[in-house]
């Protein structure tokens, strides 16, 4: 006999829960959603900062050395961004 049981929803629908044939899809669902979100988060920072960089560099008439500075900051600002969704992904699983 198969027992599903139910998640409240707000809206007054009931979503099953995942069966266990289900469970292997959902494992890689949800790898890949992090895989995603960690490529995004490290490179959004980067690409704001050429971009930032750039415009500061032409606007101040630099010779390339604040676009530089600028990717090196959004390096450091992605991977820290990564490095806090790790922790956060490695202690919910716990």
């Amino acid at each position: 006999m198969r027992v599903v049981s139910y998640i409240p929803d707000p809206l007054g629908t009931n979503l099953t829960m995942p069966t266990p044939e289900q469970i292997p899809t959902w494992r890689a669902l949800s790898a890949l959603a992090l895989v995603s979100q960690l490529g995004l988060v490290v490179a959004a920072p980067i690409v704001g900062g050429v971009i930032a960089g750039k415009y500061l560099d032409t606007w101040l008439g630099g010779s390339g050395l604040i676009l530089v500075g600028m990717i090196l900051f959004g390096v450091a600002s992605g991977v820290y961004g990564a490095y806090r969704i790790l922790v956060k992904e490695i202690t919910w699983k716990r």
